[in-house]
């Protein structure tokens, strides 16, 4: 496909590319990969946009790295709210990212982990 863009409106589209593919990075989710290719297309007409932190990966290998409270608590099952009062006693560790409060895939796994140990020395 061929698109012919004003160089205004280049300049605009290829901010835009990169200010989502940023929000993408901060928030922990995957970055189209289709993203990489345009900033890349926009470079060659002209536009020069803000280089990329890190060549893209491929689709398959794209994993969240990072939960927000509303996606942590679908992972385990349970409310937001329960999410907030384990963060809260400092049974779940949170990070901040860009200013918002994130749990690791780690600290998820090692909180299951220990409520698996606990469990098992119940029995």
């Amino acid at each position: 496909m061929i698109l012919m863009l004003d160089d205004h409106t280049r300049a605009h589209l290829a901010r835009a590319i990169d200010s989502h593919r940023h929000w993408c990075r901060v928030n922990a989710l995957t970055v189209p990969p289709l993203f990489h290719q345009m900033s890349v297309a926009l470079a060659a007409s002209g536009v020069q946009p803000r280089p990329a932190d890190a060549p893209p990966l491929p689709a398959s290998d794209y994993r969240v790295v990072a939960f927000t409270y509303d996606d942590a608590a679908a992972v385990l099952s349970v409310s937001p709210r329960s999410i907030r009062r384990l963060v809260a006693v400092g049974q779940l560790p949170a990070i901040s990212i860009g200013g918002s409060k994130r749990i690791t895939r780690d600290a998820l796994a090692d909180y299951l982990k220990g409520k698996n140990d606990d469990s098992n020395d119940a029995a």
